[in-house]
């Protein structure tokens, strides 16, 4: 095995490790929100206990890093806005994340089909293209939708 190889297998195991850690995460905060209405409705009188462990659960230590470094510049905001116009539920960090992995799966993708690094470059590009793509059409059928 080449280097080249092993660094992009490696790169591409971290953004996958990274990304999956972030999705967890965040799932298991989207459960714990709709525990917290559960909660509301049958129980007022225990809401301020509750509230304490769900905000403990709603960490979410790796997405929120990313976002904290995103914070600020003009590619989360606009980002942000993208996704939201396109009803998207993610954050810039994971919207982040998830451009590495793409890129590093075609990559490796493209890679063990041509066998050849330079068309596996221009694989990494294109998988860091498909989430906008993706992100722009899913924006075009939603306001197809409020139109009809």
């Amino acid at each position: 095995m080449s280097l080249e190889l092993i660094i992009l297998i490696a790169g591409g195991g971290i953004a996958l490790v990274v990304l999956l850690i972030g999705v967890f995460i965040s799932g298991r905060a989207e459960t714990s929100e709709l525990d917290d209405r559960l909660e509301e409705a049958i129980q007022e009188d225990v809401e301020e206990e509750y509230e304490d462990v769900t905000e403990k659960e709603q960490r979410r230590p790796v997405t929120d890093w990313l976002n904290t470094r995103l914070t600020g510049s003009s590619w989360a905001e606009k980002t942000s806005d993208l996704l939201a116009k396109a009803d998207i539920k993610m954050r810039p960090g994971e919207y982040a994340a998830l451009l590495v992995v793409a890129a590093f799966g075609g990559a490796l993708i493209v890679y063990f089909i041509s066998g050849n690094m330079a068309v596996g470059i221009f694989g990494a590009l294109i998988g860091f293209f498909l989430p906008g793509m993706y992100v722009k059409r899913t924006q075009k059928g939603r306001l197809k939708s409020f139109d009809d």
